[in-house]
């Protein structure tokens, strides 16, 4: 709960109300946390102190838990160490970012990186530079491949055919948003395709 107050310091007053919110998100989402608990435990108590995400990448966490005698019962107890919260973060961050190098190693196989001048990653976006000519037909191919399930991520009960993910596209000539003093900045692809036909 300390964690989630200072993280959130200008919505959240005090340490209290960051534990009362964690109790009620709990009780909505109780498997969440269960989950987190078991990859924990799994970590833990692996003797290898490895967790394996499902593109095949391993990261070691050698501090999940620590054990401290409790000077009340005498008992020795877990207590969360310095990498129990990065053991939960691990799969997800793993598991999301795998599916973009999946994806943008697919872009690269049909050549469309090179073709639409693919320049970087931000984040979780694909940046390109294509012609004007190519923009609809970036946009197209983009969109295809990015919208595509993937197997690797599939799940039974969620999404058994994989997991899609939409992207959506901005365009414009700088990163600012689009508006009245910067009428060639970012804007929705739909926006700007509207903007297009009427020009």
């Amino acid at each position: 709960a300390l964690h989630l107050w200072h993280m959130n310091r200008e919505h959240i007053e005090n340490k209290a109300e960051a534990e009362n919110l964690r109790a009620r998100i709990k009780d909505i989402f109780p498997e969440v946390f269960r989950w987190q608990n078991a990859i924990r435990l799994q970590v833990h108590n692996d003797p290898n102190h490895q967790l394996v995400s499902l593109w095949g990448c391993v990261r070691y966490f050698y501090d999940v838990y620590s054990k401290r005698k409790n000077k009340v019962t005498g008992k020795w107890e877990l207590h969360p160490g310095t990498d129990s919260e990065k053991v939960i973060a691990y799969l997800v961050q793993n598991h999301a970012f795998g599916m973009i190098r999946q994806e943008l190693k697919t872009l690269e196989r049909i050549r469309a990186n090179e073709r639409f001048w693919f320049d970087n990653t931000v984040h979780d976006s694909y940046i390109y530079e294509p012609k004007v000519k190519d923009i609809e037909y970036c946009y197209e191919v983009v969109s295809r491949v990015g919208n595509s399930p993937c197997k690797v991520l599939a799940d039974p009960d969620v999404c058994p055919d994989g997991l899609v993910v939409s992207l959506d596209c901005s365009i414009g000539e700088n990163w600012a948003k689009a508006g009245p003093t910067n009428e060639r900045g970012m804007m929705d692809y739909g926006k700007w395709t509207r903007a297009i036909a009427t020009t």
